[in-house]
């Protein structure tokens, strides 16, 4: 039986030391928005098991995982060679239907010594379903679950200036924060901006006229400009704005959950201003980590009332829950949406 694990509350140090020592571990959960993150530490464990014809690597995925599929992979051997890596995406092991749950509840428990079984969480998959106790508890003493947040402002910076570097650029930290504000605080997000700015600067150092010129404004950047024309009752900026995010290939999904997002946002920032609480909870309340971001939303909110952003949050999950169940005419319901909010 695998030995049982105790969880350390720095799992992304604990993930780094058992890299750098090559002892990895039998099973992984990785989850969290930050998507470049958990790409990037995929990466790390295959070029520690695999080799280059990844002839001991097996995927899973979306309609692939299913029970013989999972099982099989789990217990076959690996190839001339002592381990084997299963990586398996958006499959919430910790919810498992009926057919996964021998596997979630027996299975995990007493992987193979041979085995790295890597769980791959896509935003918005994890923990949308009922959760299983004795899943539960087989990864939290089996394995170890690694939540990727979007790190914080000065983190990210040094990271962009670390990727500019690279390209033969110099990044100050006053266009770092500029290509944050334009390009939001996702690194998955903000690599290909730098380097398209990269490409298009002239000189060595990178200028934040540079990020203005060639910098695609992210969906929650545009997503602030929606409610704040929404807030000043500007449903022709609403709708200009929404129609430039369909034309960078937004999926309609994805729209309508960034507009609930920050309509929960802002209303559940009224209520902290109507308790008299302020950034500090507020950001502890969404774990977000910009103070910067936590301020503007504040301030956003003061120009909505309670009551309307209470109907908001309602009437956009309303619009969501078409989208997911009859997906014509998206477009007609996102912007028919946008006009509501714009009302009263």
């Amino acid at each position: 039986m695998a030995t049982k694990k105790k969880q350390n509350p720095s799992t992304i140090s604990r993930l780094k030391k058992e890299l750098a020592e090559g002892n990895l571990g039998r099973l992984y959960l990785f989850y969290g928005e930050e998507s470049y993150l958990k790409e990037y530490y995929i990466r790390a464990i295959k070029d520690q098991i695999a080799d280059e014809e990844e002839s001991n690597v097996v995927y899973l995925e979306d309609k692939e995982v299913t029970a013989e599929a999972l099982v099989d992979a789990i217990e076959g051997y690996p190839m001339f060679a002592e381990r084997k890596l299963v990586i398996v995406r958006d499959c919430d092991i910790l919810c498992p239907d009926a057919k996964l749950k021998p596997v979630a509840e027996e299975m995990l428990a007493d992987l193979p010594p041979w085995l790295c079984l890597v769980f791959y969480m896509s935003e918005g998959i994890f923990g949308q379903g009922r959760k299983n106790k004795k899943a539960e508890e087989n990864v939290a003493n089996f394995g170890l679950m690694v939540e990727f947040v979007r790190p914080g402002e000065r983190e990210l910076a040094n990271w962009i200036a670390r990727r500019f570097a690279a390209l033969g650029k110099e990044c100050p930290p006053r266009t770092a924060e500029q290509l944050i504000r334009v390009g939001g605080g996702l690194m998955i997000k903000i690599l290909p901006e730098i380097e398209k700015i990269a490409a298009y600067a002239k000189g060595k150092v990178i200028t934040p006229e540079d990020v203005d010129a060639v910098a695609t404004p992210s969906l929650e950047v545009v997503i602030y400009k929606i409610t704040d024309a929404v807030s000043a009752k500007q449903p022709n900026t609403a709708l200009y704005l929404l129609d430039l995010l369909l034309k960078q290939g937004e999926k309609p999904l994805d729209i309508i959950m960034a507009v609930g997002r920050a309509v929960r946002q802002l209303y559940s920032a009224r209520l902290i201003k109507e308790k008299n609480l302020g950034a500090e909870e507020f950001m502890a309340l969404w774990r977000l980590r910009s103070r910067y971001v936590a301020q503007l939303i504040l301030g956003q909110a003061d120009r909505f009332r309670t009551e309307k952003l209470r109907e908001g949050v309602i009437l956009c999950n309303e619009v969501e829950q078409a989208l997911l169940h009859s997906p014509t005419r998206p477009q007609v319901l996102l912007e028919t949406l946008l006009l509501r909010l714009c009302e009263g």
